[in-house]
């Protein structure tokens, strides 16, 4: 069996001080006072919604080629996501390039992640390897870089800002409906959801307390919202705190029996 919970983490990111090949992902929760107000939500959608970004972002001027096969790992005008490291830079593809067939089988869940190191931080990557990722929804890892990674070829960038990442990576809180209890004391549920819309990885569910009454005040990830009343298949919350910025991590734990 497997769970997940989540890492956050206030104020500056700070860069691994393990060794220069350690690496890991970082998700920093973009602060938005948009979320803040009343609103209607039904079954199934996001009470509060933000977006995460990297700790770096770069974009390609040129394709970055396998210098042995001549494949292509990343093209011109694609962005890739950097890491935390206090070696060379690596920067990895977004999405889920390579389904991990060893990993799924292992925790239920796991892609490859493609990844590429700037090894002379000369603004051209001249190496690759793949990062194995066992959360779906969102990359998010650590580990060391291989000593010997794949050779690549062209791989010029530019470093942008990173809230100018194109991949919508979220965090969000999500009305669940009611809970599985039976009859009128059914409570509305909350679930923590992140990662990208049709793809999204969960944590635990949060529920009203036994005998809560309305108006009833829950704190979920720092944020702060109101369940003012429930009407059918729909509550009315008023949020009065969203997420602010901190970093978003998940940790996911495996039990075997």
């Amino acid at each position: 069996m497997t769970a997940v919970s989540a890492i956050l983490t206030m104020g500056a990111v700070l860069v691994p001080a393990q060794n220069p090949d350690y690496i890991e992902t970082a998700w920093i929760v973009q602060a938005d006072p948009s979320q803040i107000g009343e609103r209607t939500v039904r079954d199934g959608e996001f009470v509060i919604r933000h977006r995460l970004l990297p700790p770096s972002l770069i974009e390609l001027s040129e394709d970055a080629v396998d210098a042995k096969s001549g494949k292509t790992l990343a093209s011109a005008g694609d962005q890739l996501f950097g890491l935390l490291t206090s070696g060379a830079p690596v920067f990895c593809v977004s999405g889920v390039p390579k389904q991990s067939l060893a990993r799924s089988l292992l925790l239920g869940s796991g892609n490859l992640q493609k990844c590429l190191i700037d090894a002379d931080s000369d603004g051209r990557l001249d190496g690759s390897f793949n990062a194995g990722n066992a959360i779906p929804g969102l990359p998010n890892f650590a580990r060391n870089r291989p000593k010997k990674p794949k050779t690549v070829s062209g791989g010029a960038y530019r470093r942008i800002d990173p809230s100018l990442h194109t991949a919508n990576y979220i965090v969000a809180v999500r009305y669940e409906g009611r809970s599985a209890t039976l009859g009128k004391g059914a409570l509305p549920t909350f679930s923590v959801r992140f990662g990208t819309v049709g793809n999204l990885g969960s944590l635990s569910q949060s529920e009203l307390p036994q005998g809560a009454s309305f108006p009833f005040d829950m704190s979920i990830l720092q944020a702060r919202f109101s369940v003012l009343a429930r009407d059918g298949e729909t509550i009315r919350v008023n949020v009065s705190r969203a997420m602010p910025e901190q970093r978003f991590g998940v940790v996911q734990t495996v039990r075997y029996y």
